[in-house]
């Protein structure tokens, strides 16, 4: 690839996470942050979904921290979309813990997605 920019890199994290590669997603993500390239939400997407299959719950919660730092106005719908799964693998009351400490009012779906992760358990 000729020119690597954050667009190309996300794609490549994404690719990884989705074929259960979560292990290259983060390696990949740890490359680019050493390149200086800023990430933006789908590249911490991605990331998030590494960290869920490869059970990493403890750097869920570093994402989401880096996330919320950069100003991050999605961090709503990355909760949606990875805390079900990354529930569903760690403990519930951290999880209840972290959404009921979040700087932001998050809604109904947050809280439903997670009463469907406890169902897991």
């Amino acid at each position: 690839m000729h020119s690597r920019n954050v667009i190309s890199w996300s794609m490549m994290i994404s690719d990884y996470a989705i074929n259960e590669k979560g292990e290259e997603a983060l390696a990949l993500f740890s490359r680019i942050q050493d390149k200086g390239t800023e990430p933006n939400y789908a590249t911490y997407l991605g990331v998030l979904s590494a960290c869920v299959h490869v059970g990493h719950v403890t750097l869920v919660q570093a994402i989401f921290d880096c996330m919320k730092q950069e100003g991050h106005r999605t961090l709503k719908g990355a909760l949606c979309l990875n805390g079900r799964s990354a529930w569903s693998i760690g403990d519930l009351n951290e999880a209840h813990s972290f959404i009921t400490n979040m700087p932001m009012e998050l809604g109904m779906t947050i809280w439903g997605s997670l009463l469907g992760a406890s169902a897991v358990h």
